[in-house]
């Protein structure tokens, strides 16, 4: 168990945010009941479950899709946090609000396979600043401040640099810039 996964749980839980666990184990009730984590989880569907449902497995979006329903949340509205490229593929698939790759290990697969942001550890994902899930700027850690108005970066990241520099365009509809971190070439 990721100590930093299961304190983003209590933190969501402490800000009110339902969470929803997905997975093809058959036995992750089991698996959740002996960490003590299972009633983190507002709903779970699991691999029995799944099955009993007739829902198609991962790259597909049904078992995300229903999650949400069960959350009572529209997926665009939603976030879903995943460690496989099937599992962010079928996130992007179903047109969830943020799909958030945990990546331990480094590289650019899961963002080639759709994920908006790529961590390497759940304790950088601020669930404190409320609005949209699909407001992607607010949901980085060190991308966001207590005003709404401001983005903050800190550090290089030659992973999320493209996204920054998208966020940070500036235009009036006939004309348009945007900056980068110095040395940048733009084509």
């Amino acid at each position: 168990m990721f100590a930093d996964a299961v304190a983003l749980l209590h933190r969501l839980r402490a800000a009110g945010i339902p969470v929803a666990l997905v997975t093809s184990s058959a036995n992750a009730d089991r698996v959740l009941r002996t960490a003590g984590i299972a009633d983190l989880f507002a709903v779970q569907i699991g691999g029995n479950e799944a099955a009993r449902l007739c829902l198609p497995g991962k790259p597909g979006p049904a078992i995300f899709l229903e999650a949400a329903r069960r959350l009572g949340v529209t997926p665009s509205l939603a976030v879903v946090v995943e460690n496989a490229e099937a599992g962010v593929r079928a996130a992007a698939q179903g047109d969830f609000g943020l799909v958030v790759a945990l990546d331990r290990t480094g590289g650019d697969r899961l963002r080639i396979a759709g994920a908006d942001l790529v961590l390497a550890d759940l304790g950088g994902l601020d669930v404190s600043l409320g609005g949209r899930a699909g407001e992607r700027e607010k949901w980085a850690a060190g991308e966001s401040g207590s005003d709404p108005w401001v983005l903050r970066y800190d550090g290089f990241d030659p992973v999320t640099e493209g996204f920054r520099e998208v966020l940070c365009a500036l235009g009036n509809g006939y004309w348009g810039t945007r900056g980068g971190r110095a040395g940048m070439r733009f084509g």
